[in-house]
């Protein structure tokens, strides 16, 4: 496990509610808390980043800290992808900045050659056991209100 090191992980846009979408408003409001959540970590002494590279929250985040080297020099990117092929079947939207995220890692490990059953579980095993911080999304629904919460969770030695 490394010390310094965190994972993502959260939804895909369509397994968010339908009002998170990249251009709902509530898409701002995530991003922007992924941020601050993510600038904390580095300034805690965080340097090595993990993503997953599913679109959505793992590419989201991936962009924030590709954002951020700019500012702090020490952080690195690792993509953590389930099998090669992953983003064949994805809209070009989403395959543009797959590649452009990869072309910008520091390592990329691929778990798989090609897709089986359990390799998204391989992937999210891979990350657990190399990272000791984990920053997921969730999404919350307040009945009472009718209203969407959103938040993010920072769970240090938490499973994803």
């Amino acid at each position: 496990m490394i010390k310094n090191a965190c994972a993502f992980t959260g939804h895909r846009p369509e397994k968010l509610f339908s009002c998170i979408h990249e251009d709902g408003k509530y898409y701002g409001q995530l991003t922007d808390r992924l941020n601050i959540e993510i600038e904390n970590l580095v300034i805690s002494g965080v340097t090595d980043f993990y993503t997953g590279m599913c679109y959505g929250v793992d590419m989201w985040c991936a962009e924030i800290v590709l954002r951020l080297q700019k500012k702090y020099d020490n952080l690195s990117l690792i993509a953590v992808v389930p099998f090669k092929k992953q983003c064949e079947n994805w809209i070009e939207e989403y395959k543009n900045q797959y590649y452009h995220i990869l072309d910008c890692c520091r390592d990329i490990i691929y778990i798989s050659e090609n897709y089986y059953s359990g390799c998204y579980r391989s992937r999210n095993k891979y990350l657990i056991e190399h990272t000791e911080t984990r920053l997921r999304s969730v999404t919350k629904t307040n009945w009472e209100a009718a209203q969407f919460k959103l938040c993010v969770l920072l769970k240090r030695t938490a499973r994803i």
